[in-house]
């Protein structure tokens, strides 16, 4: 619960395929440049899904793909999936299309 009278800003995490939690900006809301850093940490996932309709754009970045096919209704293997790629890939984010 948060103090009355102050906003917060949250992210709420996909919890059928994400093993992130809930999160609160903790900096300064009136600093743009730290709460874009901090949005774009959370609103541009690690592990983005590639379909017909975005597969174009990501090949035009030209950096290699971690492809994961898997069933849809299997959701334990794509939540597994995003956490090893949270815990060993984090510093090759820039370097690498996680899909």
């Amino acid at each position: 619960m948060h103090p009355p009278d102050q906003d917060i800003i949250a992210f709420r995490p996909d919890r059928s395929v994400s093993v992130e939690m809930d999160e609160t900006f903790k900096g300064n809301s009136e600093n743009f440049d730290e709460l874009l850093a901090w949005i774009q940490s959370k609103c541009v996932p690690l592990v983005r899904e590639i379909t017909f309709e975005n597969a174009e754009e990501l090949t035009e970045e030209g950096i290699p793909f971690l492809i994961l096919f898997y069933n849809p209704e299997d959701t334990q293997t794509v939540k597994k999936f995003n956490q090893v790629v949270m815990e060993q890939l984090l510093d090759e984010r820039r370097k690498i299309n996680n899909a």
